[in-house]
């Protein structure tokens, strides 16, 4: 496969523009099979029988915690200034002057709550692009992580998974 080949010769140190240009040629390759899989995709929903599909949602209460280290003459003082960093949205800025120090979300006591939505069509929705940040960030520390190992027939493996999957 010519587009591999330019992609593995792409890799070598020095040349991150050539290797980026390479694996965007590798990306546009791999269109035509995205094609394919959305062909047997739907022949394989029109040969089953014809179930219902279902989005179902969980729902759970929970706090947005986020701490901060910040430096004041007293306790008011320290959460005026968290407050009017957080106002003008810099909060997270995670500066020296102020630290981000934790941010998370934590379930509180309360019911799981469900529901489900009948779905018309073939397939399920796209994937919200929560979940596809997600993957793309596991899949490009994966990649990088290889690269830098020295590993570039694996990260290529990567970077094609990544487009068979339809995240870059």
């Amino acid at each position: 496969m010519e587009s591999k080949q330019k992609f593995i010769d792409s890799a070598k140190p020095g040349c991150l523009d050539n290797f980026l240009d390479a694996l965007g040629n590798l990306i546009n390759a791999t269109c035509m099979m995205d094609e394919i899989a959305e062909q047997e995709t739907l022949e394989r929903y029109s040969s089953e029988e014809k179930k219902r599909r279902y989005a179902v949602t969980y729902t759970l209460p929970y706090t947005h915690r986020v701490v901060v280290g910040v430096e004041a003459e007293n306790r008011e003082e320290a959460i005026g200034k968290a407050e009017q960093a957080f106002d003008a949205g810099e909060i997270w800025d995670d500066t020296p002057e102020m630290p981000l120090l934790f941010d998370d979300f934590e379930e509180d006591d309360g019911p799981l709550e469900w529901e489900a939505e009948s779905l018309t069509g073939t397939g399920f929705p796209n994937k919200d692009a929560s979940v596809r940040y997600l993957r793309v960030r596991e899949l490009g520390v994966e990649a990088l992580r290889l690269l830098v190992s020295g590993k570039v027939e694996e990260a290529y493996a990567v970077a094609e998974k990544a487009a068979r999957e339809g995240l870059v």
